[in-house]
């Protein structure tokens, strides 16, 4: 099957937007709690999903409709991240790089494991 990723066309400096993240936007507990996001059995969201934290406590949810930046995949070393934004006078987010993204680099954000998943154990190994 095909992969799908996010790149650079031109050099990105740091804490630069690189673009709007389009999603629906609802709340955290709501995606969790639905027994479709399989949120439990996967101890995290969905690809296409992000989920961000207090203060906000959201879920960004890109499956069925969303933008580009819905196709940044999911690293241990990311160099961007999703963040909150005001444009005229709305909530929004963006993605934004955090460290220097060179031309044709992949656009890749953070995990977003559940504090109690075994994916956590694996640092002690």
């Amino acid at each position: 099957p095909p992969q799908y990723g996010l790149f650079a066309s031109d050099p990105i400096p740091p804490g630069t937007l690189i673009l709007e993240h389009r999603s629906v936007v609802l709340p955290r507990k709501e995606y969790i709690q639905d027994p479709t996001s399989q949120y439990t059995e996967l101890c995290g969201p969905k690809a296409h999903v992000r989920i961000l934290g207090p203060p906000l406590s959201v879920a960004l949810d890109a499956r069925e409709w969303g933008n580009e930046a819905r196709f940044a995949r999911v690293s241990c070393r990311p160099n961007a991240l999703v963040r909150p934004m005001i444009v005229q006078g709305e909530l929004r987010f963006g993605l934004v790089s955090i460290g220097g993204i060179g031309r044709r680099e992949e656009i890749v954000v953070p995990w977003e494991w559940e504090d109690g998943s075994v994916v956590h154990w694996l640092l002690s190994l």
